[in-house]
Protein backbone atom coordinates (compact mmCIF):
# COMPACT_ATOMS: atom_id res chain seq x y z
CA UNK A 1 0.00 0.00 0.00
CA UNK A 2 1.43 3.56 -1.16
CA UNK A 3 1.05 5.79 1.98
CA UNK A 4 2.81 8.17 0.06
CA UNK A 5 1.06 11.75 0.45
CA UNK A 6 1.43 13.80 -2.76
CA UNK A 7 -0.57 16.75 -1.84
CA UNK A 8 0.87 20.02 -2.76
CA UNK A 9 3.09 18.41 -4.96
CA UNK A 10 3.69 19.34 -8.73
CA UNK A 11 3.11 16.66 -11.82
CA UNK A 12 3.53 18.16 -14.97
CA UNK A 13 1.09 20.62 -15.51
CA UNK A 14 -1.09 19.45 -12.22
CA UNK A 15 -0.94 19.61 -8.70
CA UNK A 16 -2.39 17.26 -6.39
CA UNK A 17 -4.69 19.41 -4.20
CA UNK A 18 -6.89 16.52 -1.83
CA UNK A 19 -6.37 12.70 -1.87
CA UNK A 20 -9.81 11.00 -3.03
CA UNK A 21 -11.38 8.00 -1.13
CA UNK A 22 -10.38 4.78 -2.01
CA UNK A 23 -12.13 2.57 -4.57
CA UNK A 24 -10.92 -0.54 -4.81
CA UNK A 25 -8.29 -0.63 -3.30
CA UNK A 26 -6.41 2.05 -5.89
CA UNK A 27 -5.39 5.53 -4.42
CA UNK A 28 -6.27 8.52 -6.75
CA UNK A 29 -5.77 12.55 -6.00
CA UNK A 30 -8.18 15.46 -7.31
CA UNK A 31 -5.31 17.82 -9.24
CA UNK A 32 -5.57 20.92 -10.04
CA UNK A 33 -4.47 21.99 -13.95
CA UNK A 34 -2.59 25.17 -14.54
CA UNK A 35 -5.01 25.40 -17.74
CA UNK A 36 -7.64 25.52 -14.91
CA UNK A 37 -9.16 22.65 -15.42
CA UNK A 38 -9.95 19.73 -12.66
CA UNK A 39 -8.66 15.96 -13.13
CA UNK A 40 -9.16 13.11 -11.09
CA UNK A 41 -5.72 10.94 -11.47
CA UNK A 42 -4.46 7.30 -10.17
CA UNK A 43 -1.26 7.76 -7.43
CA UNK A 44 0.50 5.47 -9.85
CA UNK A 45 0.04 7.85 -12.81
CA UNK A 46 1.32 10.53 -10.96
CA UNK A 47 4.66 9.21 -9.44
CA UNK A 48 5.33 7.72 -13.29
CA UNK A 49 4.58 10.82 -14.72
CA UNK A 50 1.99 8.79 -16.87
CA UNK A 51 -0.53 11.54 -16.63
CA UNK A 52 0.83 15.06 -16.45
CA UNK A 53 -2.13 17.34 -17.13
CA UNK A 54 -5.74 17.36 -17.06
CA UNK A 55 -6.01 16.34 -21.26
CA UNK A 56 -5.44 19.72 -22.76
CA UNK A 57 -1.70 19.24 -24.02
CA UNK A 58 -3.35 16.01 -25.57
CA UNK A 59 -6.26 17.74 -27.31
CA UNK A 60 -4.91 20.93 -27.04
CA UNK A 61 -8.42 22.19 -26.45
CA UNK A 62 -8.79 25.42 -24.68
CA UNK A 63 -11.34 25.04 -22.13
CA UNK A 64 -13.51 28.42 -21.59
CA UNK A 65 -12.79 30.44 -18.54
CA UNK A 66 -14.57 33.21 -16.37
CA UNK A 67 -13.03 34.19 -13.41
CA UNK A 68 -15.83 34.18 -11.29
CA UNK A 69 -17.32 30.76 -12.20
CA UNK A 70 -14.27 28.78 -12.07
CA UNK A 71 -13.94 30.87 -8.46
CA UNK A 72 -17.74 28.74 -7.78
CA UNK A 73 -16.05 25.74 -9.30
CA UNK A 74 -13.21 25.88 -6.86
CA UNK A 75 -14.94 26.31 -3.89
CA UNK A 76 -17.15 23.46 -4.83
CA UNK A 77 -14.46 20.53 -5.72
CA UNK A 78 -12.33 22.00 -2.15
CA UNK A 79 -15.93 21.70 -0.10
CA UNK A 80 -16.19 18.51 -1.37
CA UNK A 81 -12.42 17.15 -1.68
CA UNK A 82 -10.14 19.12 0.21
CA UNK A 83 -9.95 18.10 3.80
CA UNK A 84 -8.01 21.22 4.21
CA UNK A 85 -10.84 23.20 3.22
CA UNK A 86 -12.44 25.03 6.68
CA UNK A 87 -15.77 23.64 5.64
CA UNK A 88 -14.97 20.16 4.60
CA UNK A 89 -16.96 18.45 7.38
CA UNK A 90 -19.86 20.21 6.32
CA UNK A 91 -19.65 18.88 2.76
CA UNK A 92 -17.52 16.13 2.09
CA UNK A 93 -17.02 14.88 5.84
CA UNK A 94 -20.80 14.17 5.68
CA UNK A 95 -20.43 12.42 1.74
CA UNK A 96 -21.59 15.09 -0.28
CA UNK A 97 -20.04 14.81 -3.90
CA UNK A 98 -19.61 16.34 -6.75
CA UNK A 99 -21.21 14.58 -10.30
CA UNK A 100 -18.38 12.59 -12.43
CA UNK A 101 -18.75 14.90 -15.34
CA UNK A 102 -18.27 18.36 -13.70
CA UNK A 103 -15.43 17.13 -11.29
CA UNK A 104 -13.90 15.54 -14.21
CA UNK A 105 -14.14 18.61 -16.99
CA UNK A 106 -14.54 22.59 -15.88
CA UNK A 107 -15.82 22.89 -19.55
CA UNK A 108 -18.94 20.77 -18.75
CA UNK A 109 -19.77 22.59 -15.80
CA UNK A 110 -18.84 26.02 -17.75
CA UNK A 111 -21.55 25.33 -20.47
CA UNK A 112 -24.04 23.99 -17.84
CA UNK A 113 -23.78 27.26 -15.55
CA UNK A 114 -24.65 29.44 -19.05
CA UNK A 115 -27.82 26.90 -19.79
CA UNK A 116 -29.16 26.96 -16.58
CA UNK A 117 -29.34 30.63 -14.92
CA UNK A 118 -26.16 31.82 -14.37
CA UNK A 119 -25.14 35.61 -14.44
CA UNK A 120 -22.47 37.86 -12.51
CA UNK A 121 -23.31 37.91 -9.00
CA UNK A 122 -25.14 34.78 -8.27
CA UNK A 123 -23.99 31.91 -6.15
CA UNK A 124 -24.42 28.07 -6.04
CA UNK A 125 -26.94 26.67 -4.26
CA UNK A 126 -28.21 23.33 -3.65
CA UNK A 127 -31.98 22.26 -3.44
CA UNK A 128 -31.47 19.59 -0.88
CA UNK A 129 -28.56 19.83 1.38
CA UNK A 130 -27.96 16.51 2.22
CA UNK A 131 -27.50 16.01 -1.66
CA UNK A 132 -24.83 16.29 -3.63
CA UNK A 133 -23.14 18.80 -6.45
CA UNK A 134 -25.38 17.30 -9.26
CA UNK A 135 -27.85 19.21 -12.12
CA UNK A 136 -31.23 18.31 -10.72
CA UNK A 137 -30.11 19.61 -7.17
CA UNK A 138 -28.08 22.98 -8.16
CA UNK A 139 -29.68 26.00 -8.94
CA UNK A 140 -28.45 29.73 -8.77
CA UNK A 141 -29.67 32.40 -6.29
CA UNK A 142 -28.76 35.39 -4.43
CA UNK A 143 -26.16 35.44 -1.78
CA UNK A 144 -29.38 36.04 0.68
CA UNK A 145 -31.46 33.28 -0.39
CA UNK A 146 -28.32 30.93 -0.03
CA UNK A 147 -27.78 32.28 3.51
CA UNK A 148 -31.39 31.60 4.33
CA UNK A 149 -31.13 27.87 2.86
CA UNK A 150 -27.88 26.77 4.46
CA UNK A 151 -28.48 23.61 6.82
CA UNK A 152 -26.76 25.76 9.60
CA UNK A 153 -29.80 28.11 9.81
CA UNK A 154 -32.42 27.21 12.86
CA UNK A 155 -36.37 27.18 12.11
CA UNK A 156 -37.89 28.97 14.69
CA UNK A 157 -41.74 29.43 15.67
CA UNK A 158 -41.94 32.13 18.15
CA UNK A 159 -44.44 34.95 18.88
CA UNK A 160 -46.74 33.23 16.42
CA UNK A 161 -43.78 34.04 13.69
CA UNK A 162 -42.14 30.88 12.21
CA UNK A 163 -38.39 32.27 10.36
CA UNK A 164 -34.61 31.08 10.30
CA UNK A 165 -32.23 31.60 12.33
CA UNK A 166 -30.80 34.91 9.27
CA UNK A 167 -34.33 35.93 8.87
CA UNK A 168 -35.40 36.80 12.67
CA UNK A 169 -31.86 38.71 13.23
CA UNK A 170 -32.65 40.72 9.98
CA UNK A 171 -36.54 41.08 11.32
CA UNK A 172 -34.64 41.71 14.90
CA UNK A 173 -31.81 43.77 13.96
CA UNK A 174 -29.65 42.29 15.74
CA UNK A 175 -26.02 40.35 14.67
CA UNK A 176 -26.69 37.03 12.65
CA UNK A 177 -23.46 36.11 15.15
CA UNK A 178 -25.10 37.00 18.11
CA UNK A 179 -28.26 35.42 17.94
CA UNK A 180 -26.77 32.57 16.65
CA UNK A 181 -24.25 32.18 19.56
CA UNK A 182 -27.29 32.34 22.16
CA UNK A 183 -29.00 29.57 20.44
CA UNK A 184 -26.17 27.18 19.69
CA UNK A 185 -23.75 27.66 21.59
CA UNK A 186 -24.97 29.76 25.57
CA UNK A 187 -27.92 27.64 25.12
CA UNK A 188 -30.66 29.40 25.25
CA UNK A 189 -34.53 29.16 25.14
CA UNK A 190 -35.69 31.02 21.76
CA UNK A 191 -37.84 33.33 23.81
CA UNK A 192 -34.44 34.34 25.74
CA UNK A 193 -32.75 34.32 22.62
CA UNK A 194 -35.26 36.44 21.03
CA UNK A 195 -36.56 39.15 23.49
CA UNK A 196 -32.68 39.81 25.44
CA UNK A 197 -31.16 43.32 24.45
CA UNK A 198 -28.13 43.20 23.13
CA UNK A 199 -25.70 45.41 25.90
CA UNK A 200 -23.99 48.50 24.81
CA UNK A 201 -20.54 48.37 26.43
CA UNK A 202 -18.59 51.87 27.45
CA UNK A 203 -15.26 52.21 27.69
CA UNK A 204 -14.72 54.37 30.82
CA UNK A 205 -11.36 56.20 30.86
CA UNK A 206 -9.07 55.32 33.95
CA UNK A 207 -6.05 57.20 34.65
CA UNK A 208 -3.40 55.44 35.97
CA UNK A 209 -1.04 55.86 38.77
CA UNK A 210 2.42 55.66 38.28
Amino acid sequence: MNKKNHIGKRFGRLVAISRIPKFKQETKYLCHCVCGNFAVVKTGNLASRNTSSCGCLKFKVKKPFNQKIHSVYSGMIDRCYNEEYHAYHRYGGRGIKVCKSWLNSYGVFYEWCFENGWSDGLQIDRRNNNAGYYPFNVRFVTRKQNMNNTSSNNIIEFDGKTMNLTQWAEYLGISEDVLSSRINYCKWSYEKALTTPVKKYKWINRKVKN
